[in-house]
């Protein structure tokens, strides 16, 4: 199993190279999961107040049994990508998964930002300890411009979607453990943690899902109300055919003519 020094220098490294902030990088590890007891333990993580989390970046599984990956966190995220879950046999993986995923959307889905102070602060942060194992410390991308980070795309729990016109609203699974998750985080807020925000190709396919059911929910109605129309002009019909009709019959009634109403079915 690498060690902590090892670990950080390949975060380190890695993030010059994909166009992310090193020591903002080196520094969320650092207070994530960057640290001998999350590392060396069996499960390659730890159990935390929301669940169990995985690795230097600490990939939330959902689940406090680190058997268990639910969806919703990134852990999910990375079990999809790749096929299996986070483990100390594919930490570089990990790092490369979280790496991409704060290019593309932020950093807002890591705590240790909040807990820091910040951004700027935890990259300062980052910077002290790269240098204290030896690296320049100098927080420069060296192949690719790093992407600059407005506000909501480093403020906690609302990451940013890569694409352009995503919403920055979190999209959450709409399974019944989630539901009731979200239920009790509104009935008491702070006591019950809500969900971590899907993935963007889960909630991409939710978003086609639900679009799907509103498609075939419209079909529904649609043939509902031609079907009632269709009553409509059978009962029309039917109530057209048992009105009486007036026949002009030559019948002298003090001497003018007149209708002679007759119900046609008993002609």
């Amino acid at each position: 199993m690498a060690d902590v020094n090892t670990i950080a220098s390949y975060i380190y490294n890695r993030a010059r190279e994909v166009g992310v902030n090193p020591n903002l990088a080196l520094g969320i590890a650092r207070f994530e999961g960057l640290n001998p007891n999350t590392l060396g333990s069996p499960t390659f993580g730890n159990r935390d107040a929301r669940g169990y989390s995985f690795g230097p970046f600490q990939l939330f599984s959902g689940s406090p049994d680190p058997s268990r990956i639910e969806p919703g966190g990134m852990a999910y995220e990375f079990k999809q990508r790749f096929g299996e879950a986070p483990s100390a046999s594919n930490w570089q993986q990990q790092v490369d998964f979280s790496l991409d995923a704060m290019r593309r959307r932020g950093v807002g889905a890591w705590y240790a930002v909040r807990d820091q102070g910040g951004p700027d602060a935890i990259t300062q942060k980052g910077m002290q300890f790269a240098r204290q194992i030896g690296l320049d410390g100098d927080g420069q991308p060296s192949a690719y411009q790093a992407r600059a980070m407005t506000q909501d795309q480093v403020q906690v729990g609302s990451p940013v979607q890569a694409a352009q016109g995503q919403p920055a609203t979190p999209v959450y699974a709409n399974d019944f453990g989630t539901a009731a998750r979200r239920f009790g985080n509104f009935l008491a807020p702070g006591l019950v943690e809500a969900p971590q925000p899907m993935a963007p190709d889960q909630a991409q396919a939710q978003i086609a899902e639900q679009r799907q059911m509103q498609s075939q929910m419209s079909q529904a109605n649609d043939a509902m109300r031609a079907f009632s129309a269709l009553s409509s002009l059978g009962a029309s019909q039917e109530a057209q055919a048992q009105r009486p009709v007036s026949l002009l019959q030559p019948s002298i009634v003090r001497g003018r003519v007149v209708p002679i109403q007759i119900g046609r079915g008993l002609l």
